[in-house]
């Protein structure tokens, strides 16, 4: 038996690596050891351990303290950095691991990676060969698909992006968004009982806000982008429901402006994460998701749901029909939200097809897993 270590640090993490983990645990030859760091743990996110709690995942240990995450400037990042280096490093000398999975881009992971290097653990990586050059998260991705061992993609132009950089062509894999498998066997909520568990009305028109700090998009102030977005949402008159912006410099500043705008404006709800559960499950009752997440570019075109794309943050991924790009014109942006509403173009997206899989990557990633480590 096999020990696959998994990290996760974010809510974002938990609708790719969930459905890996549950098939991992009914193979035979690999053993999955779930470990907890990040913004898990901190209630400013959400507390989004309850969620891994309610999908009956056993956490092995935790590397960062119960809410106490440091503020979100440059400085601050940094030694959170350090800290979870240290604390990496105890749980890589403490647990045997033959390998460690890790999911995409995110700063915080670069400490995971180099205790991988550093104790010659093999790396599996998801969602590499993307590309998102509007935030430094393009270079870490880069970073991490060039440490690591074996590489499992969303799609062939992906996969191509991989060749490119110079990957062994036998260690990559097109098995598509393990995302997909979560959308596809997820029981959704139905319209009322979603939306009075999340204090919604069901009579009003309903979008979904999710924006970060786009780290290097510094040609419109960030504080300013928000402004105009939420400005112009709230001509329309929309239902707003606004998640909290990831652990990005930056982020505090963001939700000053939430703060202030939703005190003038009823029709904004903050949350501070939805989970995957009831994100997949509001989305078909939602005219479209806006903001630069890239869930509005990967998980939101399965539904065939307008995605409104603000800025360069996803710039350069592979996108479907269903994504309008806009920059942070506040007129730009009202066109982009008449386009997405129109008739037209709803009837046009229901015909797309999706390029990210068919919701089978858990099954294919873990025979291959079986095959190779």
């Amino acid at each position: 038996m096999k020990n696959i270590g998994i990290f996760s640090t974010t809510r974002g993490d938990m609708a790719i690596l969930s459905p890996l983990i549950s098939k991992l645990k009914k193979s035979k030859k690999l053993k999955p050891i779930f470990f907890v760091g990040g913004t898990h743990r901190d209630k400013k996110y959400g507390n989004t351990l309850n969620e891994i709690k309610s999908l009956n995942i056993k956490v092995t240990n935790f590397y960062t303290s119960k809410n106490k995450l440091i503020s979100d400037d440059p400085y601050s990042l940094s030694k959170l950095l350090s800290r979870d280096q240290f604390n990496l490093a105890n749980i890589f000398r403490r647990y045997k691991l033959d390998a460690i999975c890790v999911v995409g881009d995110r700063f915080e992971k670069m400490a995971l990676v180099m205790n991988a290097i550093l104790f010659k653990k093999r790396i599996i990586h998801l969602h590499g060969g993307e590309i998102t050059l509007g935030s430094y998260d393009n270079e870490i991705r880069n970073m991490f698909s060039k440490a690591s061992n074996f590489h499992f993609v969303i799609c062939n132009e992906y996969k191509n992006n991989l060749l490119k950089m110079g990957v062994n062509k036998k260690s990559i894999y097109n098995t598509g968004s393990l995302a997909v498998d979560n959308i596809k066997s997820l029981k959704k909520i139905n319209k009322k009982m979603l939306f009075k568990k999340l204090r919604l009305e069901t009579n009003k028109k309903t979008c979904i806000l999710n924006y970060h700090p786009p780290s290097l998009d510094d040609k419109v102030n960030f504080q300013i982008q928000l402004k105009n977005i939420l400005l112009a949402l709230k001509t329309f008159k929309f239902q707003i429901i606004v998640t909290t912006p990831g652990l990005d410099s930056g982020r505090n500043k963001m939700l000053k402006i939430i703060n202030k705008m939703k005190k003038k404006d009823k029709n904004i709800r903050y949350i501070q994460s939805l989970g995957f559960k009831n994100f997949f499950s509001l989305i078909p009752f939602c005219e479209f998701v806006i903001g630069n997440s890239s869930s509005g570019i990967i998980e939101v075109p399965y539904f065939k749901i307008p995605t409104i794309d603000i800025g360069r943050r996803q710039q350069g991924r592979l996108k479907h029909l269903s994504v309008i790009n806009c920059n942070y014109n506040k007129l730009e942006i009202k066109k982009s939200l008449n386009l997405a509403m129109s008739k037209k173009f709803k009837q046009k997206i229901k015909k797309m097809k999706f390029y990210f899989g068919k919701g089978n990557a858990s099954s294919q990633i873990t025979k291959i897993l079986e095959r190779i480590i």
